[in-house]
């Protein structure tokens, strides 16, 4: 937690919810100042969280991108992959018919 929420919870603890009206000045002043640092930890926080989700944005589309090249590759490993089963089957079939060839008479 921060130093200012500690001191909240201290304030609240030892009866800082009496009657406001009973405080005299140096107690409003302390409670103004935890209120004032409370609300600078509080914008603070917020600044942070703002930076990391920007973080987290920026690296989950570093991610997509990466996931997307990534896909593609497959995808054309894919094309590859078909491209040479169709060679491997018409080199099968050119060794076929030179045999044929080879077997007939007059060739």
């Amino acid at each position: 937690m921060s130093a200012a929420s500690d001191q909240i919870t201290e304030y609240l603890s030892v009866g800082g919810l009496f009657n406001p009206e009973m405080m005299n000045q140096t107690q409003h002043e302390a409670v103004r100042d935890t209120l004032i640092k409370a609300r600078d930890d509080i914008q603070r926080l917020e600044r942070e969280n703002a930076a990391l989700r920007e973080q987290v944005e920026e690296l989950d589309a570093k991610w997509k991108m990466a996931e997307d090249q990534c896909f593609d590759q497959v995808g054309k490993i894919g094309e590859l992959e078909r491209e040479n089963a169709a060679l491997r089957a018409l080199l099968i079939r050119i060794r076929n018919e030179k045999d044929l060839l080879k077997i007939r008479p007059g060739a």
